[in-house]
């Protein structure tokens, strides 16, 4: 008798990408839009329109064609488990975040797993997901970060030391607000109640 095969995990995103291959071109091209840009402008609703209407040859445009260009594996961080796919270890040495103390540090559980964080209100909560949403990649409104207004005010930007792991080894990055945060990092979502609406 054989052993039950352990199915590797799988994220949202993945399994989005397998249905659209089902899905017309202007589908797949509007989710790859999604995906890399956060969202779909007016321009892009007409190069959309195109797409639809040049399939059934109904593009009236004397523009050149619309190139499509459909969501494929390349637009996706890697799925959880591969070699390359990317979690977060933990956030610490926070400055000039709210009032965080900079010697406080979470550390997040085993990854593919959750973590849940919880604690009163003002406890900081919301600071650090502040920080980790601006670092990695989410939807919605991107969140301003203040410093502790209990304080004199600094021109120094928040920052913070973050841990990731991939390719089974820890990487520390520092991050700091209004600097492009280390590209490895977008391959971590982050989804809140904000990221829902959109």
């Amino acid at each position: 008798m054989q052993s039950a095969k352990q199915q590797s995990p799988v994220s949202a995103l993945h399994e989005i990408l397998t249905w659209s291959a089902t899905r017309p071109d202007w589908q797949r091209d509007a989710l790859r839009w999604i995906i890399d840009n956060g969202s779909i402008e007016k321009d892009d609703l007409k190069e959309l329109e195109r797409l639809c209407r040049a399939k059934h040859n109904a593009d009236a445009s004397k523009d050149p064609a619309v190139l499509v260009e459909p969501l494929a594996a390349t637009h996706l961080p890697p799925a959880p488990g591969a070699e390359t796919s990317v979690s977060l270890v933990s956030i610490g040495n926070l400055n000039h975040v709210n009032r965080i103390p900079s010697d406080q540090v979470i550390t997040f559980g085993c990854a593919p797993g959750l973590t849940v964080i919880y604690g009163d209100n003002g406890s900081g909560k919301s600071g650090y997901a502040r920080v980790i949403k601006k670092a990695c990649r989410a939807r919605g409104t991107v969140p301003i970060i203040l410093p502790n207004v209990f304080v004199p005010a600094v021109s120094a930007r928040a920052s913070a030391m973050i841990v990731f792991r991939t390719a089974g080894a820890d990487i520390p990055v520092t991050w700091m607000d209004g600097v492009a945060p280390d590209p490895r990092l977008a391959n971590v979502f982050v989804f809140d109640a904000n990221s829902a609406g959109h």
